[in-house]
């Protein structure tokens, strides 16, 4: 999107870059501390109650594949960024066919949330998913 619409990007300096383990990442960018991470990072973060529209968006994002990230300060929350990987074109045929074969069990078994991994086992038709 940088790109598209000719922000430079690549020249920002960021001091104090660190990983939050398990939450997102934080750095300092004009003397202002940034994260992007979980709305579970932020939910700790704030110094305000968590938006419910913002977490229905999450909880939307989710349940269509996607992993939401937040991205703000310790004060308030500046944007939603929604990633999500590519499930193979032929996983779906793949996990049909060994059910037709007999297998009656096969597990997804992923780091996603819930509802990202209920949205991606739905697709391929796993049986059983553990996120």
């Amino acid at each position: 999107k940088a790109e598209e619409v000719n922000i430079a990007y690549s020249d920002v300096l960021v001091e104090d870059f660190s990983s939050i383990t398990g939450k997102g990442i934080k750095g300092i960018v004009n003397g202002i501390t940034y994260y992007i991470g979980s709305p579970k990072l932020f939910k700790e973060l704030l110094t305000t109650d968590f938006d419910l529209d913002l977490e229905q968006n999450v909880t939307n994002l989710q349940n269509q594949g996607k992993t939401a990230m937040v991205v703000g300060t310790d004060k308030e929350i500046l944007a939603v960024i929604a990633v999500a990987d590519e499930v193979r074109e032929s996983s779906k045929e793949i996990i049909q066919k060994l059910h037709q074969l007999g297998i009656k069990k096969t597990v997804m078994l992923t780091g996603d949330n819930k509802g990202t991994a209920n949205a991606i086992g739905g697709h391929v038709g796993v049986s059983d998913i553990q996120a």
